[in-house]
């Protein structure tokens, strides 16, 4: 079989904006605030308070799930440690669709590449009226192989904008 040049272009173009699309749109700035606080981490260099009053915020977007309960995420940025401007915070929110629960299903947070989570959602509140999650000394776990772990404290807005049931 002969492959021309156009065939393997095509291919490669293809193939990137398939990968460019996981995820749904990257965080964009905002003028809304958020605070987290990071206490009793492994390595205690994490610790602090992480906040901006440009919040990046993506899109919420709504999951649709097979045989379970669709689910809203989005994903956040530029929360900068106070003290120490090469510090900053990413993130992921998820939560539950249509439904009455106030609790996220996930929370992940990202300090300088190094990805923690958990997905137990006591000890937060999702707010929808008020556009804002929250959560109290809520215990993430590194998500790479390690015992590290920290606590975080704070809130985070989401956008108004919301699909249906998020």
């Amino acid at each position: 079989m002969k492959l021309s040049f156009k065939t393997l272009a095509l291919c490669g173009a293809v193939a990137t904006l398939l990968a460019a699309c996981g995820g749904g749109d990257a965080p964009t700035t905002t003028d809304l605030s958020s605070a987290v606080t990071v206490s009793a981490a492994s390595d205690t260099t994490l610790n602090g308070v992480y906040s901006t009053t440009n919040t990046g915020l993506s899109d919420v977007q709504k999951i649709r799930r097979i045989g379970a309960t669709d689910a809203c995420e989005f994903t956040f940025d530029a929360l900068v440690k106070t003290g120490n401007s090469t510090v900053s915070m990413t993130g992921t929110v998820d939560y539950t669709a249509d439904t009455s629960s106030t609790l996220l299903s996930g929370l992940a947070v990202g300090i300088n590449n190094v990805f923690y989570s958990t997905a137990d959602g006591s000890g937060t509140v999702v707010d929808r009226a008020a556009n804002q999650v929250r959560f109290t000394a809520k215990t993430l776990n590194a998500v790479a192989a390690g015992t590290s772990t920290l606590v975080v404290t704070g809130s985070l807005p989401m956008r108004g904008n919301r699909p249906s049931g998020c």
